[in-house]
């Protein structure tokens, strides 16, 4: 009997380079948010979600291509996070709510480029950043819900969720004293609310 030897070369010259999906993007990870949220992400961006579009393709039996939300485009990530109906509203108001103008982008790259270059204030700009995690994640999230059922989901909440949880991961992870009024009142609104 042939004595086996693992080897790390070995094991990495049984991959195809082709068949690798391994991106030479650099991986943006948002401290403010948990972690759930940036491997969501980080999905979206490598465009590993189970988007219909993506699992048709793979030979998957699904009713429809069509997006749960809209039913009006095929659903693949970029639709679901930037171009439903949905996501469009949403996008609004989170650019409302912050005073942002934020140009007609549907890569989650870019969008995070322009806010490193259109967010001067490093405090500023780490806060955009998790809500645009957040609203990424808010509206996967919601999608999952058309998909699966979930009655606890409701597309009137998306807005609110993102401005509670984003608001509670920045209070939870960035110093704040105790004695900040916005805690115990519960009132917060556009960034620069968000930093005092």
């Amino acid at each position: 009997m042939g004595k086996f030897v693992y080897s790390c070369e070995g094991i990495l010259n049984a991959f195809n380079p082709e068949e690798t999906w391994c991106s030479q993007q650099v991986t943006r990870w948002c401290r403010i948010v948990p972690a759930k949220v940036n491997i969501m992400c980080w999905r979206a961006i490598q465009n590993r979600l189970p988007a219909r579009s993506q699992l048709a393709a793979k030979g998957i039996d699904i009713p429809s291509v069509l997006c749960p939300s809209c039913l009006l485009a095929i659903e693949d990530v970029q639709h679901v996070i930037f171009k439903c109906d949905v996501a469009v509203e949403v996008w609004k108001k989170v650019a409302i709510w912050h005073d942002l103008h934020i140009p007609a982008i549907d890569d989650i790259p870019m969008l995070l480029d322009w806010v490193e270059a259109s967010i001067s204030d490093a405090k500023k700009r780490k806060v955009v950043g998790a809500i645009i995690y957040t609203t990424i994640w808010m509206l996967l999230r919601f999608r999952k819900s058309i998909v699966f059922k979930d009655p606890k989901m409701k597309k009137s909440l998306i807005d609110d969720n993102i401005f509670i949880h984003s608001f509670d991961w920045y209070m939870n992870t960035c110093a704040c004293p105790e004695d900040d009024p916005r805690i115990s009142t519960g009132t917060f609104g556009p960034v620069n609310n968000f930093l005092g």
